[in-house]
């Protein structure tokens, strides 16, 4: 079985998994604490401020497989304070511009390292398709091809 493991941390928080792991067009981002990679600091206790950089650490993962937000399929949010919800979706949609993925919100009691949030998600590489369906442009059957990717 081919497959490609990334990891962003310098300094693993002790645990034994992967930020993202790939095998083929399939892409599995790991959840995503609010912690600077680079500094293993948590960002402050506020909502927004935890959702950004949580966000920004799933888009690291993402580009490590040279991909953006837009090949996210589905991600799950899990949330210490559901109350926080609104403050969270206003900071998370703006990561995206057309098509949001699929999503499901999770409350849970607490998480690891005492963050307020932890975001995973599911992505496929679409690079592929998107090179037969330009190819494909001039032919009549383009019905199966998903146009507006990354657009």
């Amino acid at each position: 079985m081919l497959k490609e493991c990334v990891d962003l941390k310098k300094n693993k928080m002790h645990t034994p998994s992967s930020d993202g792991l790939r095998l083929g067009d399939f892409i599995w981002i790991g959840g995503q604490y609010p912690i600077d990679p680079m500094t293993s600091e948590m960002a402050d206790m506020d909502i927004r401020a935890q959702t950004e950089q949580a966000m920004k650490n799933v888009i690291a993962a993402l580009r490590k497989y040279e991909l953006e937000t837009c090949h996210i399929m589905h991600t799950t949010i899990y949330m210490t304070d559901i109350s926080q919800y609104d403050a969270m979706n206003e900071v998370y949609a703006s990561f995206f511009h057309d098509c949001f993925p699929t999503r499901s919100v999770v409350g849970v009691k607490e998480l690891p390292h005492h963050a307020m949030i932890e975001i995973e998600c599911n992505a496929l590489d679409t690079r592929a398709l998107e090179v037969l369906c330009s190819e494909d442009d001039d032919k009549e059957n383009t019905a199966c091809c998903s146009k507006g990717i990354c657009e």
